[in-house]
């Protein structure tokens, strides 16, 4: 994102410590516009179990529990890991938010709620509920009723549908 879109600064927020280092490294030649922190986003700073839910998918750390039929059960990779609402950062001039959390979308918005009301930035976020999944289809409405009372609209979707793009 910050070679593509030329944004002044990006804050990536990664809990697990291989994601971690790897981001830190990704981040090493925009040393002045990007920022790593080891941090879980959720809706209350608090502390949380992290699941996965599938072996050696790197991409797969949730805080959410995968408990469904027909689709791969989650384990726990980390009993308590330290979780903070991104309102609690008071970040300014927030002009886009990525969100790729598995499942647990809302819970974030939540907890970034006023920082989204004071920037209004554009939201891009990945859920898997249209590809395929239908025990994660009531999941996507909550997020989008959320975001219509934030006066969002879902403006396109992109990549395969997996990612939602909602402009206010």
């Amino acid at each position: 994102f910050l070679r593509k879109l030329n944004c002044k600064k990006v804050y990536a927020f990664e809990p697990q410590d291989d994601n971690f280092n790897i981001l830190k490294k990704n981040l090493e030649p925009f040393l002045n516009k990007g920022e790593a922190i080891k941090m879980a986003l959720s809706d209350k700073n608090t502390e949380m179990p992290l699941y996965n839910s599938q072996k050696e998918n790197y991409g797969g750390f949730s805080l959410f529990k995968y408990e469904y039929e027909n689709m791969n059960k989650s384990f726990l990779v980390e009993e308590k890991i330290e979780v903070r609402t991104l309102d609690s950062y008071n970040l300014t001039d927030i002009t886009m938010i990525k969100i790729d959390v598995e499942n647990f979308e809302l819970n974030v918005l939540k907890g970034g709620i006023e920082t989204i009301k004071r920037n209004k930035p554009i939201l891009f976020i990945e859920n898997l509920a249209i590809s395929g999944h239908k025990q994660l289809e009531g999941a996507f409405v909550l997020i989008e009723k959320f975001l219509i009372n934030l006066d969002y609209i879902l403006d396109n979707i992109l990549l395969e549908q997996l990612f939602h793009l909602f402009l206010f």
